[in-house]
């Protein structure tokens, strides 16, 4: 099955299910990655996964879409791990996450030594959205940037 012929599968599928199931399957991620795996055609590794995909969808096509097989998980996972590290691709929102969690971690050192300073401790509290949105504005930069780049998964 090629990488066409796998799309329109996807798409069949989505047009069967429910909304629920949707949010399950992860349809549109499915997608993205078979299109980034087809887009690294020299790798093996790549190659192979988008067999295996194949397979899993071809499964997926017979049963019914009530349930998520662990198969198909297994290799969402797999592809998705292997663009991340062999690729140095990154998964939507990544930087996001990441600067939300330093900037959160920061703000409340930020607010504790402020507070220490200032010898107040309710001001404690100050540092937190002062960290949370230069983490966001950081992140949703290095985001864009790895979307200008063509890095997003």
């Amino acid at each position: 099955m090629n990488v066409e012929e796998m799309l329109e599968e996807i798409n069949n599928l989505k047009e069967k299910t429910d909304k629920k199931s949707y949010k399950r399957y992860k349809f549109e991620l499915l997608k993205r990655l078979i299109l980034r795996l087809e887009s690294f055609s020299d790798c093996r590794e790549c190659s192979e996964l988008l067999e295996e995909f194949s397979f899993v969808i071809q499964d997926m096509k017979k049963d019914s879409l009530k349930t998520v097989p662990k198969s198909y998980r297994l290799i969402l996972k797999k592809s998705k791990s292997h663009l991340q590290k062999k690729h140095k691709l990154v998964p939507k929102g990544y930087y996001t996450e990441l600067g939300l969690t330093f900037g959160v971690s920061a703000g409340l050192i930020f607010g504790t030594v402020f507070s220490n300073v200032i010898e107040q401790t309710s001001l404690i509290g100050m540092g937190l959205p002062l960290g949370i949105g230069i983490g966001l504005s950081i992140g949703s930069y290095m985001d864009t940037k790895a979307k200008k780049d063509g890095l997003i998964i």
